[in-house]
């Protein structure tokens, strides 16, 4: 069996270097326990056995297995959360635009969450939620809008009708350009023109 040699290493943003290139096998498995559970302090010698480690991975593998018999309850939590979060990003926007924005043209938080919705297959009552929302920006009323008109949904007429009676202003965006703007002369164009 050869000597023990330290492992001297350093952690930075949880990535471990080792500075030793020669190393023995007893040293890797002090390493790799110190990986593991990311230890804070150096172990300056230590004799860990093959066993140990096997049984630790057998173990890990033994607690994730359940996961791969659930994976469809799995999958169908993660769309919704992320579902959830696109509904709520585009619920709390405070400015509409469309298209690139900005000096650098970006496209807007949210019209990024309002692509992702319509894209959805059950776009048309997600965005209806949103637009019912009693806390729903005005912005995201007016996405909301945009949606119906380009789903060819007849709720877009009584949006239209609720948003030209509306004497209120949003924040718009066009290029670099931040202005605010009517609402009831933002739905006209939405009618007319699209979005």
């Amino acid at each position: 069996m050869e000597p023990y040699e330290a492992i001297h290493y350093k952690k930075t943003k949880d990535i471990y270097f080792l500075k030793n290139k020669n190393i023995n096998i007893n040293s890797l498995r002090v390493k790799l326990m110190q990986i593991i559970f990311q230890s804070p302090c150096q172990v300056a010698t230590a004799h860990l056995s093959l066993k140990k480690i096997i049984s630790f991975f057998l173990f890990s593998a033994l607690s994730i297995l359940p996961s791969f018999f659930c994976t469809g309850q799995a999958a169908e939590q993660t769309v919704t959360d992320v579902s959830t979060s696109d509904d709520t990003t585009l619920a709390k926007t405070e400015m509409f635009a469309l298209g690139n924005i900005g000096f650098v043209g970006h496209i807007s938080t949210g019209e990024s969450a309002y692509k992702k919705i319509l894209s959805s297959d059950n776009a048309e009552a997600r965005f209806w939620r949103i637009y019912d929302k009693g806390d729903s920006t005005t912005a995201a009323k007016l996405y909301s809008a945009c949606a119906f008109k380009q789903l060819n949904s007849a709720k877009f007429k009584e949006v239209k009708k609720q948003m030209k009676a509306s004497d209120g202003k949003v924040t718009t965006m066009k290029a670099d350009i931040m202005r605010k703007e009517d609402v009831s002369k933002i739905i006209e164009s939405i009618d007319q023109f699209g979005c």
